[in-house]
């Protein structure tokens, strides 16, 4: 999204809020780092690759949700 939003054209950017949109970006990556770091400490208990795959499709899917809702002008 980030990348996408770098590249767009004037227009397309005046849509979006840009200072949400990299709040939302930002606490999206951090849910992901803490959340596979849990999965890395639980290795022994869970399927750790299984388990850090949905965490990062779910999380992916929700920060694209909120960025296309919460970050909107």
């Amino acid at each position: 999204m980030i990348a996408g939003y770098n590249t767009a054209s004037q227009e397309e950017k005046v849509k979006y809020n840009e200072k949400k949109l990299c709040r939302v970006m930002g606490i999206g990556m951090t849910i992901i780092t803490h959340l596979i770091l849990i999965a890395e400490l639980v290795e022994k208990v869970l399927s750790s690759n299984f388990t850090v795959v949905m965490i990062i499709i779910i999380d992916v899917t929700a920060i694209e949700i909120a960025s296309n809702t919460i970050c909107r002008n």
